[in-house]
């Protein structure tokens, strides 16, 4: 507790903005302020030890469009500097911080630092899959076999009713 930054805001609502003329809304775990600078904080459940280092890492040959965390992060700068960029704050990192502790009992926190490059590449990720929203454009799925969401859609056609089996 000594360590924590005590100039803080928690459960920042950001309701009404855009990325890219894509409405966008969320809310911040907390943002721990230095001056005009400031640090997103997001608070994990769970073990680290089930969150994959590939999560939290951007693009790479092996995964593409980036981490699934990672993604988050770049995220939550967007949708900061949209929502409110008269305040002069300047995301500096985005920090994961998980609740519970691992193996060999500390917490864990894991810095994702985010570059310019990273806000153009989700930016237009953002925007694809707007488009795609828009468009009705919902068979391409991750393919991961595994995936509940990718098994079901093979298996479901847009407008035929939905067979449920009670028994």
């Amino acid at each position: 507790l000594d360590t924590f930054n005590k100039i803080v805001l928690t459960e920042y609502n950001i309701t009404t903005t855009s990325i890219n003329e894509v409405p966008a809304k969320g809310k911040l775990d907390k943002i721990e302020f230095n001056g005009k600078e400031c640090i997103i904080v997001d608070y994990k459940t769970g073990s680290p030890e089930y969150s994959t280092k590939k999560e939290l890492l951007g693009p790479t040959d092996d995964n593409p469009k980036g981490g699934n965390y990672w993604r988050q992060m770049v995220f939550y700068k967007l949708l900061l500097e949209n929502f409110y960029p008269s305040s002069g704050w300047i995301m500096t990192a985005g920090v994961f911080d998980f609740i519970e502790k691992n193996k060999e009992g500390t917490y864990q926190r894991f810095t994702i630092p985010i570059q310019e490059h990273d806000l153009a590449f989700v930016k237009e990720q953002i925007k694809e899959v707007y488009s795609s929203i828009m468009n009705h454009e919902f068979e391409q799925g991750c393919n991961d076999k595994k995936c509940r969401w990718c098994n079901f859609a093979k298996t479901y056609q847009l407008g035929a009713p939905l067979a449920i089996d009670i028994d």
